[in-house]
């Protein structure tokens, strides 16, 4: 009887892990050399929730980021649990302070894209990026 619940209870997690839904985010940064923006820092390319179109000083409400190495064209993958907004905006910033994470007012903001995305399929969102 004991081994009957603990599969039930293995059966019941495995339904409850399948249905969850995710948002699946392919990003291309594609770099354009840009003499005057020299700034020293770290490079980031992020994920926030809604459509956003104003690079200056904005809040942003990341929900995941990864590093980048500047003037190299990459591709990277994200997954985000589907209780995000499924219009994504992914953008490129300069991390000036160097702590790691994006902070609200960055004006180093070096190019964004917006995109709808469909739970459960990969979005391809290219975004330029300015070093």
């Amino acid at each position: 009887m004991r081994t009957l619940h603990i599969i039930l209870i293995l059966l019941l997690g495995l339904l409850v892990f399948n249905c969850t839904r995710q948002l699946y985010v392919e990003t291309g940064v594609l770099w354009t050399d840009d003499q005057y923006f020299n700034t020293t820092g770290d490079w980031y390319i992020a994920l926030s929730e809604g459509c956003y179109s104003n690079g200056e000083g904005a809040k942003l409400n990341v929900i995941d980021q990864l590093p980048l190495t500047p003037g190299r064209n990459s591709v990277e993958r994200f997954i985000v649990d589907s209780g995000t907004a499924e219009d994504i905006t992914a953008f490129v910033y300069l991390d000036v302070n160097q702590n790691g994470q994006y902070d609200d007012g960055y004006d180093k903001i070096t190019g964004y894209k917006f995109n709808y995305s469909t739970v459960n399929t990969t979005t391809p969102i290219a975004v330029p990026a300015f070093f």
